[in-house]
């Protein structure tokens, strides 16, 4: 296809993520409950940061902030069984391509794909890129070409897979993986973010312990009783918005990195 080899000649050159750290932020929003998400914009807003929102559901408190510019809107599809979007794969897609029509990226839940779903969205629908991959904390990562020929922005940090490793939450002893060069796709939860995750294991007690419904609605009084106290995944990822402003590094949106190439 002409179109996949102008973009393999524009990626083979040198771009701005092969000299220096190139931040993207984005979350998965992941059912996330109306006072959850308000506690996370109140506080994301405040770092006038371009913020890509992989969401799950329609929102209120998320129809309010998508007027700014600085943020943009994808699909969140979940292709894992008991799914909320559907009991099947065209019923998922269907869902997708209904709640955010003109969407031009996509990021799968717990990144649950298979080929022919990618072929679809780009084929049918139009999808220019996906960020479905996580390199965990590699230095020079750089975009490609997915099997479909969609874009593929890997991602750099996930939280989950942070508490997952076991990594230190001192943002001190690991700050060396972010100034590497290279682009910097970070991913972050606004549950765990509010809840201030301290580990994997405690992530996933509040997800598994929470009937689906009361983890959608969950409320103030809820999260006050759960939040933890002590050092967590929130002072982490605070501890990476300063370290960006601290050091002036460029952040761009997916949809800026898109038209880089």
């Amino acid at each position: 296809m002409i179109e996949t080899n102008a973009f393999l000649n524009k990626l083979s050159q040198n771009h701005i993520w092969d000299n220096k750290p190139v931040y993207c932020i984005t979350t998965d929003i992941d059912w996330a409950s109306e006072d959850v998400l308000n506690l996370f914009f109140n506080e994301i807003e405040e770092y006038n940061f371009n913020l890509d929102i992989f969401t799950t559901h329609k929102s209120r408190v998320i129809d309010q902030r998508i007027q700014s510019s600085r943020y943009t809107l994808y699909p969140h599809p979940n292709f894992c069984e008991n799914s909320s979007h559907g009991d099947n794969k065209q019923e998922v897609i269907n869902f997708i391509t209904n709640f955010i029509p003109n969407a031009k990226g996509v990021r799968m839940h717990r990144y649950g794909t298979e080929g022919m779903i990618e072929y679809e969205l780009k084929d049918k629908y139009n999808y220019n890129f996906i960020s479905n991959v996580v390199e965990f904390l590699n230095p020079n990562i750089r975009p490609s070409i997915s099997p479909s020929g969609m874009i593929s922005f890997p991602i750099f940090f996930e939280d989950g897979i942070y508490l997952k490793q076991k990594m230190d939450l001192d943002f001190s002893k690991n700050k060396h993986w972010f100034e590497t060069k290279g682009l910097k796709i970070i991913n972050f939860h606004p549950i765990d973010f509010i809840l201030n995750s301290p580990s994997h294991d405690y992530m996933r007690k509040v997800r598994d312990s929470i009937p689906r419904e009361e983890y959608n609605n969950l409320t103030l009084d809820s999260i006050n009783r759960l939040k933890n106290k002590k050092r967590g995944i929130h002072d982490f990822v605070v501890n990476i918005f300063g370290f960006i402003k601290q050091n002036n590094y460029t952040t761009l949106s997916l949809n800026q990195l898109y038209n880089l190439l």
